[in-house]
Formats: structure tokens, C-alpha cells, sequence
């Protein structure tokens, strides 16, 4: 009797474990095997099932942890609760160790006032490729393209970092039509309206700026922040080191440039050495104010604008809404006038790409040396008065 119910109980079929969805099952099919995947359900309760295929069961395998992967991030997206307000307050955090305090607050402020009074309290899971170009169509309407650029650079991130901690699967940012940037086209000034620019700021503290930023084409926020140690008057040399900018409405000088080769040694003509050797040291900065602060970048802005604008609607400058910063450029539109190589220009100019300093170059040019002392030859000729630079300025304007 024991022995019969042992028997019953060896012919007792085992009862097969079932799998639970996502755990797929591999099996041979035709001319190799093949493995399902249920992955969910349908909006009717149906199974939704995923099938690959493969000559081995080895790919097959491979196949189906690959499939695994992608229905558990699947899974992860699906749970996530994150915001779009709470994800990119994240990015803003984490993007404040790596740039400088201009750039963020450049970010923040665009973060905050366009693209998190947009999409706010949206689930960045939600989020999709068509609403991204929504955005991007609406922002286009009211804001320049080079701000446009700027948030859809911000999404970009944010969404990269959302993709890196399994909270969505694809960038819903990728491949969005965004407006052309128009770049401003600028003649090179004559050497008339050169003087006149220089007429106009003598007797003032933007006439060492102005002198200085035509043998240098510093950056204004560079050529603001220099300080009499980072001239080398033996060996003609200018170490840029810093910028000053503003940081929610307040002036700061910050030991970063613009990018790390914006740091660097350039070399300075002469009509530059000669002017600034000669100029009163009132303040560790070379161009200050009366509180030895250096001059004030939004203060400098107004000023030019009030004697370049002058000038145009006298009909003595052909450009109109002539910036600082368009002088950078014209200095560089010189330099390739004067065939220097385009790779001293770029490091001169300390571009970091070198399509940059491309765009001033029309023509094929050769090795040249001697960046400084060509320039300096073109300078000292639009300098109003004679032809060598005037050095005595300690009568500037406070």
C-alpha cells in the first residue's frame, strides 16, 4: 500500500512555475529560435507582447536582455513623478560647479523666466518632441533666435540628465527646428571713422579703453578686469586672467575668462606699451574710477553708446548701433586685412574653434609674424594728432 502511493506520487507531473511579465521565454521557431516579451497591457486589458528572432539561441538571448532592459527603464518612466520645474532646478544646481558665475546666472534667469513658466508643474516624462517645437515656435515669436537657442539648450541638458537618471528614455529635445541666427554683418571701419571714434572718447575715461581695445580686441569684460601686474612692459605682453561682469545687477570680478583659452598671454603693439606707460596708476586696475573700483561695465556701455551714436547721426560713422564689442571684430577684420596667418589671429584673438575666426577671413592667406608690429603701424595712422600716439592722458575725465 506505502509502495503504491509512493509510485503515485513519482508519476505526479511537477507543476511548471509560471513567469511573470517581462521575463520572457526563448524557443525554437523555423530556422532558429525566438523569445516573447510581454511588456503590458493595452488601453483593452489585451497583453502587449514583443517578439525577436535569431539563428542562435545565444543572439536570441542577447536580444531578450536587451528588450528586459528597455520595458524595466520603460517601467522606471512610467513611475516617475518628477517635474519639469524640479528637474531643471536640479540641472541649474549641478551646472553651477561647472560654470562660471555670469554664464549661470545667465542660465538661471532664462531657466526661470521662460522655460519654468512654461512647462512648470509638467511631468518631464510627459513631456514630448512636439510640445519641445511648441515652445521653441512660441519663445521665437517675442525673443531673439540667439536667446531661443540658449533654452532649447537648457531643455537639451536637462533632459540628458533626466535620460541619466532613468527618468525618460529619448530627449524630446533632440532635432528641434530652431530660427537662424543671423550673424551681424560688419564692414571693417575706415581709418577716418577709427579717428573720429577716438576724437570723440579723448578727454574721457573710455579713450584708454578704446585706444587699448584697437591693439588688443579684448573682450569688454577682459579689458575692464585688467590690472597693471598683468602687463609685461619689457616684453610687450598682456596675461588675461579675468573678466568682470555683472551678476544679478551687481558688478563682480571673477578670476574666469570666457573659456579656458580665453586665458592667455597676447602680445601688444607698441602704440598700446607706450600710451599706458605713460598713464597715472590710481588704482591696482588700469582703467578706474574715482573709487578705484574698475570702471563700471554697464556706466562704460551707456558712454560709448551716447559718443559712438553721436557720431552716426552726424554722419561721421557708417554703423549704425556700433557696439564695444564691434570693435573686437574690427580688430580682427584688420588683422586678416593685413594678411596675418589665420592661426595667429586665432590666437590672438584666443578663439576656441577655429570657424570663429573664419568668418573673417575672405582669402587665402600666408604665414606671417609679427602680429603686434603690423598693427601697430595701422594703428598709430588713425590716432588723431600726429602719427605717433599722444601718451600723456592723466587729464582724463573721472
Amino acid at each position: 500500500m506505502e509502495t503504491e502511493n509512493t509510485d503515485k506520487v513519482k508519476k505526479k507531473k511537477k507543476k511548471k512555475t509560471k513567469r511573470g511579465n517581462g521575463e520572457g521565454t526563448i524557443y525554437e521557431y523555423k530556422n532558429g529560435y525566438a523569445a516573447q516579451i510581454t511588456v503590458g497591457r493595452n488601453d483593452e486589458g489585451k497583453l502587449i507582447r514583443k517578439t525577436v528572432y535569431g539563428k542562435t539561441r545565444e543572439i536570441v538571448k542577447d536580444k531578450l536582455l536587451q528588450l528586459q532592459i528597455q520595458n524595466h527603464q520603460a517601467a522606471l518612466v512610467k513611475s516617475s513623478t518628477d517635474t519639469m520645474e524640479t528637474a531643471i532646478n536640479a540641472f541649474l544646481q549641478k551646472k553651477k560647479l561647472s560654470v562660471s558665475a555670469g554664464t549661470w546666472h545667465k542660465y538661471e534667469i532664462n531657466a526661470r523666466v521662460h522655460v519654468i513658466s512654461y512647462f512648470k508643474d509638467d511631468k518631464i516624462n510627459e513631456v514630448t518632441k512636439p510640445d519641445v517645437q511648441k515652445f521653441i515656435g512660441i519663445k521665437a515669436q517675442t525673443l531673439a533666435p540667439a536667446t531661443v537657442k540658449i533654452l532649447h539648450l537648457i531643455l537639451q541638458q536637462v533632459f540628458n540628465d533626466a535620460i541619466d537618471n532613468d527618468l525618460i528614455v529619448k530627449n524630446p529635445a533632440d532635432r528641434i527646428e530652431l530660427p537662424t541666427i543671423e550673424m551681424r554683418e560688419l564692414d571693417p571701419l575706415t581709418e577716418a571713422e577709427m579717428t573720429k571714434i577716438l576724437e570723440v572718447c579723448f578727454g574721457t575715461r573710455l579713450y584708454p579703453v578704446v585706444l587699448t581695445e584697437y591693439g588688443t580686441g579684448l573682450r569688454r569684460s577682459e579689458i575692464l578686469a585688467l590690472k597693471w601686474e598683468d602687463f609685461d612692459f619689457a616684453n610687450k605682453t598682456v596675461s588675461i586672467k579675468r573678466s568682470y561682469v555683472r551678476v544679478k545687477s551687481k558688478a563682480t570680478i571673477q578670476n574666469k575668462t570666457k573659456s579656458k583659452s580665453s586665458k592667455a598671454v597676447i602680445a601688444v603693439p607698441d602704440f598700446v606699451i607706450d600710451y599706458l606707460q605713460n598713464l597715472e596708476r590710481t588704482s591696482e586696475y588700469v582703467f578706474a574710477q574715482k573709487d578705484k573700483k574698475p570702471l563700471n561695465p554697464n556706466n562704460f556701455r551707456r558712454d560709448f553708446k551716447i559718443k559712438v551714436d553721436k557720431l552716426y547721426n552726424s554722419g561721421e560713422l557708417s554703423v549704425e548701433n556700433l557696439r564695444f564689442h564691434d570693435l573686437r571684430h574690427n580688430y580682427a577684420s584688420q588683422l586678416v586685412a593685413l594678411n596675418v596667418h589665420q592661426r595667429l589671429i586665432q590666437a590672438q584673438m584666443r578663439h576656441a574653434d577655429p570657424r570663429t575666426t573664419s568668418r573673417y577671413q575672405h582669402t587665402t592667406l600666408e604665414g606671417q609674424q609679427g602680429v603686434a608690429n603690423t598693427l601697430n603701424t595701422a594703428i598709430t595712422a588713425v590716432i588723431p594728432g600726429c602719427s605717433t600716439v599722444a601718451v600723456n592722458d592723466k587729464k582724463n575725465e573721472a
